[in-house]
């Protein structure tokens, strides 16, 4: 028995995205980098650079080849150049003040990953040092949060 897979228009709407983002030529190109490079390009990677203005796509483009960025990466990189642009809605601050503690030490406990690559980040001396500062003050937040929050009720860390 076959599986019967139904199609929707927006199967065929992000080839035809990818089609009007880069030439034949261009695709060629971008493949031959990533060859020379050894780096694999996902279409959702061409896709997400499509929204980027033309003028500085290319470049954009090769630094990410040559980098072996993420999407992730390239996101970031977008927002930092471009801004959010409307990518969604910015979180929710919870309002009860249990919850916005729970959030604050989830937040905590995101920055305190940095801990272990803290000498290994690729940033100038005055900005490793703002994330050591960050880093300390972090640690106290979890600290004085842990100390006043009763176990987490969904279970994992606090």
């Amino acid at each position: 028995m076959t599986k019967r897979v139904e199609s929707t228009s927006s199967s065929y709407q992000k080839p035809r995205q990818l089609g009007r983002a880069l030439s034949e030529t261009e695709l060629k190109e971008v493949f031959e980098l990533a060859r020379r490079h050894k780096c694999v390009v996902s279409p959702r990677l061409l896709l997400r650079l499509s929204s980027v203005p033309l003028k500085d796509r290319w470049g954009l483009l090769q630094k990410a080849i040559q980098g072996h960025w993420t999407l992730r990466r390239v996101e970031a990189e977008l927002s930092q150049r471009y801004g959010r642009k409307g990518r969604g809605k910015s979180p929710r601050i919870p309002q009860a003040p249990k919850e916005l503690a729970y959030e604050l030490l989830r937040s905590a406990n995101w920055w305190l990953r940095f801990k272990e690559v803290e000498t290994e980040l690729p940033l100038p001396l005055p900005a490793r040092n703002g994330v050591k500062d960050v880093w300390r003050a972090m640690q106290e937040l979890k600290v004085r949060l842990e100390e006043i929050l009763p176990p987490n009720p969904k279970g994992g860390e606090k």
